[in-house]
């Protein structure tokens, strides 16, 4: 199996992903051939798919694991759903770091989990700024609170 990205190590994280050379280069072997980049969702991925044997997402799935579900099968996860995801995340994440620790490394996390939602960019601020696990889970409840006309941006 051979698994390829899309962009060169030059572009580093620039630029779009080329999968033309990835289906180029299937056309030629009998391995398996996996291509990644810029893959934002599982739909996004089919459309991408060609000749190829399988695709990844990668940065996508960061604080978005239904990127990986069939949209025409699933609906997008409420804010309730990706407040409630989040939290059960946390607590696992913290089953293994100290206090202080997961909360601050878990903000890595936490702008794909409250992407979309209005007033997005002050939310990840407060959520940022949160230095132990009872802030932090104290405002995650807060943001589950709002209604969803609120909660939800568009």
């Amino acid at each position: 199996m051979l698994t390829i990205h899309g962009r060169t190590y030059n572009q580093a994280f620039r630029g779009d992903a080329d999968w033309g050379p990835i289906h180029e280069l299937k056309s030629h072997l009998k391995i398996p051939v996996i291509g990644n980049g810029d893959i934002r969702d599982y739909n996004d991925g089919l459309a991408h798919f060609g000749n190829l044997d399988g695709f990844m997402i990668g940065r996508a799935a960061i604080g978005n694991p239904w990127c990986f579900q069939d949209r025409r099968k699933f609906p997008e996860p409420t804010h309730h759903e990706r407040i409630e995801l989040a939290l059960k995340h946390y607590h696992l994440f913290r089953r293994f770091k100290q206090e202080l620790v997961a909360v601050r490394e878990f903000r890595k996390y936490l702008g794909n989990y409250v992407s979309g939602f209005r007033n997005a960019k002050e939310w990840r601020n407060r959520l940022m700024q949160c230095q132990d696990e009872a802030s932090f889970v104290e405002c995650m409840q807060e943001i589950k609170r709002l209604e969803p006309p609120l909660a939800l941006a568009g």
